[in-house]
């Protein structure tokens, strides 16, 4: 009997047989990697879900809840836990350093004030005081030009916005008085013919002017802690609504009032760990990439269309050396508006002969008094004309949450001169903060940590326009309480530039990001989908952690690495001491807004704060770990300074190292 050989499709049974056991092999290792997947992804679930989320049942509530949007955290101002860091505020005291002896008039004149020469016990006759123009350098928005001076004795109108004044007491030549003087000239001396008509005034009407009062560092909260005579103004004279909801989109001004201000993103890097896998950034930056050493003179500033709309504009800062586009950066090369107050600033930043004991004065005069005076003047002298006024006041807010409680009765005047006069009568009034206090002691309370994150804002409608669209009133209202970021606060002032404020649109919006509040926005908003990044969203529960817990200290010791790997990878290491753990502060963990079904691909974020040495900085971070996370996870956005540095860092110029480096100089003056 003949024996065959069986072939399968020309396979033989040997190699059947070995096929088989190859294929049985491959899948005895994949039901092992699968199991030891399972098991080390249980282990995490258990470890971190179990133990920190479903040990009580508070929390197990939580977690397999689906929340739809954002849940908004709504603080009392008046909460125990941060009324102990409501504090008095010396007032503010110049002193007299010396007698008044000049002042400008309302046409621009500029005179001997003969009563407060007569005060001075000084002579007229003795007296040779002289005026000199001060002049902005071309294309430097650093450098000023101090003119030849020019004796006056009578009344002698003064070309220039911005003069500095200096009087001798003659026959012996001593210098009794220097100071500086702003003046808003008018329109006419500026270049500008105005026309003002029935047709024109009806279109004022309809487009009315802006007014934007930034006071630096304000939350909502420590806004209706520290100024509660300002608060009740807006709320209850000019009708103001309060939004609660606005969460800033950058640690400090600059990322904040950028894409306000132009529906731009400050940086790249903020974003990059809220994009999905092979997905391109989807919210556009300004010059695509980070550095700040550039002019910002091509930037689509909302101004720029204001003025294309026949709006006169204005920009004012009182602190020349940390304003919004100069701290680190080169400014314009061109004044960004008509009116621009930094080269007074320049000037009398300049000025220490009669230096006041008091930091917050300028001689006799308390700084904010300059810029307060300057704006008031422009809004005055520019209700009859469409106007967008932006006056940022920084020197009183930024450090301590409770400085700016001592010019809460000077606000409050100041609008209500301009709204009792009638200057106000067609102008959208926003008072606002740029983010909350990033440095105080009540940073580091729960409360302190969101308000850090929820800049203060109030919107006020002239009685003209609510009249004649009410529906952006209803609007706003609406919105009072819903999730925003800035991109939205630029849609809002796009409309009025572009003069978009009918009930519907014409357009779906003006940048890439944000939806104009005047409109009813979508209730289920995330922070992804408006510009903020997940270092700032403010939309989940949190869980707190035990410091001394192992989870936290592998988030801490991974937070420490990645800091000084920047530090490292920036090349400041040279320049910059290693830091060292000292404790950890505080650490949470981030509850999921989806529930969870199973252990299965977990993913985990933990806030985690630490103290570090040399220098004491204090940091604080997002990690994101899963199962197969090494060393605690990878920190995700920015690492925030939660605590002041000084000049720590004076040794690096690079914005974002600041932050964190101790210079190795101060090691070698300690030994």
């Amino acid at each position: 009997m003949k024996v065959l050989k069986f072939k399968i499709r020309g396979i033989s049974l040997k190699k059947v047989f070995f096929l088989s056991v190859a294929i049985f092999f491959v899948l005895i290792c994949f039901f092992i990697h699968a199991s030891y997947i399972s098991s080390v992804e249980a282990e995490f679930y258990r470890i971190h879900v179990e133990e920190y989320l479903l040990q009580d049942e508070r929390n197990s509530s939580v977690v397999p809840r689906k929340r739809h949007g954002c849940i908004l955290p709504d603080y009392d101002p008046f909460d125990p836990s941060i009324l102990q860091y409501i504090r008095p505020w010396p007032k503010i005291y110049c002193g007299r350093m010396q007698p008044y002896l000049t002042y400008i008039d309302d046409e621009g004149y500029i005179h001997r004030n003969i009563s407060g020469i007569k005060d001075s016990g000084i002579s007229n006759a003795d007296l040779q005081c002289a005026y000199q123009e001060i002049e902005r350098r071309n294309h430097s928005d650093d450098r000023i030009r101090i003119r030849a001076p020019l004796i006056f004795n009578s009344p002698e109108i003064v070309m220039s916005e911005f003069v500095v004044v200096k009087c001798y007491q003659f026959p012996y030549s001593r210098l009794v008085y220097e100071t500086a003087h702003a003046y808003v000239p008018s329109l006419v001396s500026k270049g500008f013919k105005p026309v003002v008509n029935e047709a024109n005034k009806k279109r004022q009407q309809n487009q009315p002017s802006v007014l934007i009062l930034v006071l630096d560092s304000m939350s909502r909260l420590n806004f209706i802690n520290q100024l509660p005579k300002t608060y009740n103004f807006l709320t209850k004279v000019l009708k103001a609504v309060v939004f609660k909801g606005l969460t800033k989109t950058g640690d400090n001004t600059y990322p904040n009032m950028m894409p306000m201000l132009s529906g731009l993103a400050a940086y790249k890097h903020l974003y990059a760990d809220d994009l999905l896998p092979g997905e391109k950034l989807w919210i556009p930056v300004w010059g695509g990439f980070d550095s700040r050493h550039q002019n910002f003179d091509d930037v689509p500033f909302v101004w720029k269309n204001f003025s294309n709309a026949g709006y006169v504009t204005m920009f004012a800062e009182d602190l020349p050396e940390y304003s919004i586009f100069n701290y680190l950066a080169k400014g314009f090369l061109k004044p960004p508006t008509n009116y621009y107050m930094r080269p007074f600033w320049l000037a009398i930043d300049k000025m220490k002969t009669f230096k006041s004991s008091d930091s917050r004065c300028y001689g006799n005069t308390p700084k904010h008094v300059y810029l307060f005076n300057y704006t008031e003047e422009f809004v005055r002298k520019m209700s009859q004309v469409r106007y967008f006024a932006f006056s940022f006041l920084t020197a009183l807010s930024h450090d301590h949450i409770n400085s700016i409680k001592v010019v809460d009765n000077d606000i409050v005047s100041m609008l209500r001169r301009m709204w009792v006069g009638g200057a106000l009568n067609n102008t959208v009034t926003i008072v606002m903060g740029d983010h909350g206090n990033r440095f105080d002691d009540i940073r580091s309370t729960v409360i302190g940590r969101v308000e850090e994150r929820m800049p203060f804002f109030s919107i006020s409608l002239p009685e003209s326009l609510r009249r004649s669209h009410p529906h952006l009133l209803n609007g706003l209202i609406l919105n009072q309480a819903r999730l925003m970021s800035w991109f939205d606060m630029y849609e809002l002032l796009m409309d009025i530039a572009m003069n978009n404020l009918g009930q519907v649109s014409n357009v779906p919006r003006w940048g890439t990001v944000g939806l104009s509040p005047f409109r009813p926005l979508p209730t289920n908003r995330t922070c992804r989908e408006i510009g903020i990044p997940r270092t700032y969203c403010v939309c989940g529960n949190e869980k707190d952690m035990n410091p001394q817990d192992f989870h936290a200290m592998e988030a801490a010791d991974a937070l420490l690495y990645h800091v000084n790997n920047m530090i490292k990878v920036s090349g400041s290491s040279s320049k910059c001491a290693e830091l060292k753990l000292v404790k950890v502060l505080s650490a949470q963990l981030l509850l999921p807004s989806e529930p969870i079904i199973s252990p299965t691909g977990l993913v985990l974020e933990t806030r985690v704060s630490i103290e570090t040495s040399p220098g004491g900085a204090q940091l604080e971070a997002i990690l994101k770990s899963d199962a197969w996370s090494e060393n605690g996870g990878h920190v995700i956005g920015e690492v925030n300074r939660i605590n002041k540095y000084g000049n720590q860092s004076f040794c690096v110029e690079d914005l974002v190292m600041k932050l964190y480096c101790y210079c190795k100089s101060f090691l070698v003056q300690s030994v």
